[in-house]
């Protein structure tokens, strides 16, 4: 359908980006790209098997053994193929939770005084959430990983390794969230004219975390980092948080427009 050249939009500036918005892309095009694609072969498979059962019941030429075994091949190769993207859109879907469960707990601070902003995409990587207010600027990872069912889980940070449970993560978490702010740290810079430090931070869903801080990686749960703030002395003005906040405000909906 075409715009109607005489009208236009009533949005000025493109809304900024909420929590969890990439993975909730990135489920849509699992779920209706291949997966949908993958169900709808095994339905054309099936009805395929079906019209030769009818072909026999009409006591037309009938083939029915053969349609039924090309279909029960072909759904079995089907679902073989599907298998991993159902596991990953499982995945996905536990992520996505866990980002809009993160969202929800930042949403608090803004009554202390805090900007908040989620899924600021960069070049190959995105930030989770990015929060700006009167204890400075932080970076923060979403992590949501499935608990054991029964037992006590931890999550432990020695200073240097993170151990989920006792097992350290496939990827570095505590690298990698280090340097996403430091690619946030770089980005403030750009836009404020200065050096700013930001404060890295991963927050393990749900997870019970011991200790919860440290001076160089916070690492905490979801409900446990508000309350953290509290106790962090205020190194930004209410001057420099509107400062930040608004260039990147402004460096974000660019972006959108860029898109």
């Amino acid at each position: 359908m075409k715009d109607n050249p005489s009208t236009k939009s009533p949005i000025k500036d493109p809304p900024l980006r909420v929590a969890g918005q990439s993975l909730r892309e990135e489920i849509h095009d699992l779920a209706y790209g291949r997966l949908l694609a993958g169900w709808i072969a095994i339905v054309m498979v099936l009805v395929m098997a079906g019209m030769e059962w009818v072909q026999w019941t009409l006591r037309m030429p009938p083939m029915p053994l053969l349609g039924t075994c090309v279909a029960i091949v072909a759904v079995g190769i089907i679902c073989w193929w599907l298998r991993g993207s159902i596991r990953q859109l499982r995945q996905l879907l536990l992520g996505y939770k866990g980002e809009l469960a993160v969202g929800q707990a930042l949403e608090q601070t803004r009554t202390k005084g805090y900007q908040v902003f989620h899924d600021i995409l960069q070049e190959g990587f995105n930030i989770d959430h990015a929060i700006v207010g009167p204890a400075g600027v932080f970076c923060i990872e979403t992590k949501t990983r499935r608990k054991p069912a029964r037992g006590q889980s931890k999550v432990i940070f020695d200073g240097e390794q993170i151990t989920v449970d006792g097992h350290t993560p496939d990827r570095d978490p505590a690298n990698q969230t280090k340097a996403l702010a430091r690619r946030l740290s770089g980005l403030v810079r750009e836009i404020v004219g200065k050096d700013v430090f930001v404060q890295p931070v991963v927050l393990y869903v749900g997870w019970w975390v011991d200790p919860p801080i440290r001076p160089e990686l916070w690492v905490c749960n979801e409900t446990a980092f508000p309350k953290l703030l509290d106790h962090e002395p205020v190194r930004l003005t209410p001057e420099e948080v509107q400062r930040i906040a608004s260039g990147l405000t402004i460096y974000l909906r660019e972006r959108e427009r860029q898109r």
